[in-house]
């Protein structure tokens, strides 16, 4: 199912689908989501989810 939206609450991330419904909830800050990703930064790392909640990259910001 696609992404629709991804939205920061405190320090978690909650991914909804195109129905409204949650179907993620990852801890960090959003950087940004896609139709098929979710793009979470946690200290130094970038961790991108595709959306059934996957780690799919994971890059070092330094």
């Amino acid at each position: 199912m696609a992404i629709s939206s991804a939205n920061q609450k405190g320090k978690q991330v909650y991914v909804y689908d195109e129905k409204g419904a949650r179907v993620g909830t990852h801890s960090g800050t959003l950087q940004g989501c896609t139709g098929g990703t979710v793009t979470v930064q946690k200290g130094d790392h970038i961790y991108t989810y595709n959306d059934k909640g996957q780690i799919i990259s994971v890059r070092n910001v330094k």
